[in-house]
């Protein structure tokens, strides 16, 4: 005996009846009446998203360290490998962060900082008066 109430599977026959002509019906997609469970089988994904995939990095056997002498020997192999990477990198030379305006000269770009420091505090003297924080006594 399945584990479908009878009242349920009453109700899909009703709504089967009530279904328009060239729509698939409840019958063809859920069959109540089978005691045999659905069962789920996805599609195959096409084999262009497969190739996508990378296989992960499997250590053959053989190759596998069996004891702890072996397994220190890989893992200090592995530490010696990281501070290499790391030495290389040490020696490359690192790009620096330039402040610089291309096309000007030093004394060209302090005069622009000097002016921009002078309109800083124009402008903050000004909001300072405006607001009534400051008055000036002439």
């Amino acid at each position: 005996m399945s584990d479908v109430p009878d009242w349920l599977v009453e109700l899909a026959a009703q709504g089967s009846d009530d279904d328009q002509e060239g729509a698939e019906s409840d019958d063809d997609v859920f069959d109540f009446a089978s005691s045999e469970p659905l069962v789920y089988t996805p599609e195959p994904e096409p084999a262009e998203a497969m190739s996508e995939v990378t296989p992960a990095l499997v250590v053959p056997a053989a190759q596998a360290p069996e004891t702890d002498a072996d397994l220190m020997d890989a893992l200090r192999g592995q530490v010696e490998a990281d501070e290499l990477e790391d030495a290389i990198e040490a020696t490359t030379p690192k790009r620096r962060l330039s402040l610089r305006l291309p096309g000007l000269l030093p004394w060209q770009q302090f005069v622009l900082a000097l002016l921009l420091l002078l309109d800083v505090i124009v402008i903050g003297l000004l909001f300072l008066v405006m607001l009534g924080r400051v008055s000036i006594g002439w």
